[in-house]
Formats: C-alpha cells, structure tokens, sequence
C-alpha cells in the first residue's frame, strides 16, 4: 500500500492503546445495561466497522481509523468473555469452560498461522 513500515507499526501500538480504553469502556457499559450480551455486540460491531475502515481507506489514516475502532472493540473480548461465560453457564463452571474455550482459541491460532505460512509459501513459488 505504499505506507512506510514504522508508520505502519504504529498501528500495531493503535490496536494496544485502544484495546485499553475498550476494556474500561465496556466494562462499564455492561453493567449498566440490561445485559452484558449488548455490550459484547458493540464491541463485535466496533471490530466489523474497523475492519470495513480498513478495506476502504488505502492511506495511513485509514489504517490508523481501523486500530482504533478494532482495538476499541476488540477491548470488550477481555472484559465480556468471562463475565458471559459465567453469566450463561455459572460461577462454578466458570474455569472450565473458559479454559476449554481458551485452549481452542490458541489451537486454531496456532493452526492459522501454520496454514497461512504453508500457503504464502505454495503461492510464492507459483509467481
């Protein structure tokens, strides 16, 4: 996209930075609403706005517009996650189901990244 590397790296801090904010912020607004399951849908429809910020815009603004909406969003994953899960399911079931949760969250990470260097490398040496 013609965008410097350290400018872009920015974005990176953008996502951090916002993701702070997001995880105080929906905190807060879940417990002031009815329930915690709206907070949640913010948060997912602040990261689907970022990520249409992100297809739209070719400039570092639009790329700086994108890390901040998703990493605002992505914010409420920290925060809603466990309080759902327990919500739904209990307290007491709270550890399990969390962790089951997270170990499948870290296996289809690790088996994105291992797919997507398995086709870069396939697709690089059809060029």
């Amino acid at each position: 996209m013609g965008i410097e590397r350290m400018r872009a790296d920015v974005s990176i801090s953008i996502v951090g930075l916002a993701s702070i904010a997001g995880r105080y912020f929906f905190g807060w607004i879940a417990d002031r609403l009815r329930d915690a399951k709206y907070a949640a849908c913010i948060g997912f429809a602040a990261m689907a706005i970022g990520i249409l910020v992100l297809m739209q815009f070719r400039t570092i603004y639009g790329l700086y517009g994108y890390a901040a909406l998703f990493g605002f969003g992505y914010g409420s994953i920290a925060t809603m996650m466990p309080y759902l899960l327990a919500d739904r399911f209990g307290s007491s079931m709270l550890g399990t189901i969390y962790g089951m949760l997270t170990f499948f969250v870290v296996a289809a990470a690790s088996a994105g990244r291992f797919s997507a260097a398995i086709f870069t490398t396939r697709w690089a040496r059809t060029i």
